[in-house]
């Protein structure tokens, strides 16, 4: 149980750090359009969720036994799969701002997420394979 709450305390504290970054980024574009930006972000991520069937990561489908990790009851892989749809979804608004903005800061700023959300994917893989037939 213990183990639990740590990865639930583990959970929230990077949820609300992204949060954090996404909102110093969403303020600092406020003087550039940020209102329709954050529309057009909020319907391509619908559009995505219901093209990966929920899941916010259509670029990288996982296989049916880590989209049912929550189902399982391991709350080690249900945290590894939350996490990697997050993380992904960071990719996803990096990539938007360094296609579409203009504030070279920010971009600045989407290349180090980018790059940084992409080697904590890699690891998370790493751990979701390795322990993909663990009981």
């Amino acid at each position: 149980m213990h183990s639990t709450r740590r990865w639930q305390h583990v959970l929230r504290t990077v949820v609300a750090s992204m949060l954090l970054a996404l909102a110093g980024a969403a303020a600092a574009v406020a003087g550039h359009g940020a209102a329709s930006y954050e529309n057009q972000l909020k319907i391509e991520q619908k559009a995505e969720r219901r093209k990966s069937g929920g899941t916010g990561v259509p670029s990288a489908p996982q296989p049916a036994d880590d989209r049912a990790a929550s189902k399982s009851g391991d709350p080690d892989r249900s945290f590894a799969a939350t996490l990697r749809q997050s993380l992904q979804e960071d990719i996803t608004a990096a990539q938007r701002q360094i296609d579409r903005g203009s504030d070279p800061g920010l971009e600045k700023l989407a290349e180090s997420i980018l790059e940084s959300r992409r080697r904590e994917i890699e690891r998370l893989d790493a751990w979701l394979s390795e322990n993909s037939r663990r009981d």
